[in-house]
């Protein structure tokens, strides 16, 4: 049964180049974390975020552009194996009554091989990774949508302002909580999205036409 529910983001930085050839699968290094924890009725219990220092990368401009997050501010922060225990222990004990959630899967992929390529040893890792949920994916599924959506075009499409910046980490997991706490009204999702899913469902010419109304907030 769960009980909890985790809305989680990540923002990260690509590992640089002299560093690449010792992983096989760690493209990246976290450096943020968000995130945003609900009761099962949907209440928000508490908020998570903290910065992480990274061992092998250099935040580049593109991603200062892009989260606001420099080199100097993460100079004093902790590494990624405090900081995702220290995350681990924020979520509390049972944690096979806690869900956690992100949009899309790339920050499940991005932990899971993190933790194993830096050989770090987190108990209760199986139970945390256990029923990971997609909501980028739920979303696009209750929309009758086959493309994939970025999350500030799943906003738009409720017409929900986006709060905060974007790919900021805490500001992403408390849109995403936004649409989680939605999707469990499926009477109140229905009714934001009616007009968009009428449009998906009919997969000629209405279906186009959604996707051409929809085409600036797809994410690759």
């Amino acid at each position: 049964m769960v009980k909890k529910i985790i809305v989680l983001d990540l923002e990260f930085c690509m590992i640089s180049k002299e560093y690449k050839k010792q992983f096989h699968h760690m493209k990246n290094e976290i450096i943020e974390i968000g995130a945003i924890m609900l009761d099962e009725s949907m209440n928000i219990l508490d908020t998570y975020q903290k910065y992480v220092k990274p061992k092998y990368s250099e935040v580049s401009k593109r991603i200062t552009k892009l989260t606001g997050i420099t080199n100097e501010m993460l100079a004093d922060k902790e590494d990624f194996e405090t900081c995702i225990k220290d995350f681990i222990f924020w979520l509390g004990e049972n944690l096979n009554e806690t869900e956690i959630c992100s949009w899309s899967m790339t920050d499940l992929e991005q932990i899971k091989y993190e933790i194993k390529e830096k050989n770090i040893a987190v108990e209760n890792l199986d139970v945390f990774f256990e029923g990971w949920r997609d909501v980028q994916k739920e979303f696009s599924e209750g929309l009758c949508f086959d493309g994939i959506v970025s999350l500030e075009g799943a906003m738009h499409a409720v017409d929900e302002n986006f709060t905060g910046k974007a790919h900021d980490a805490l500001a992403d997991a408390q849109n995403t909580a936004k649409l989680v706490m939605l999707m469990k009204n499926k009477k109140m999702f229905d009714k934001k999205t009616k007009t968009l899913r009428s449009l998906f469902e009919k997969k000629d010419t209405g279906y186009t036409l959604g996707a051409e109304l929809f085409k600036d907030f797809m994410s690759s």
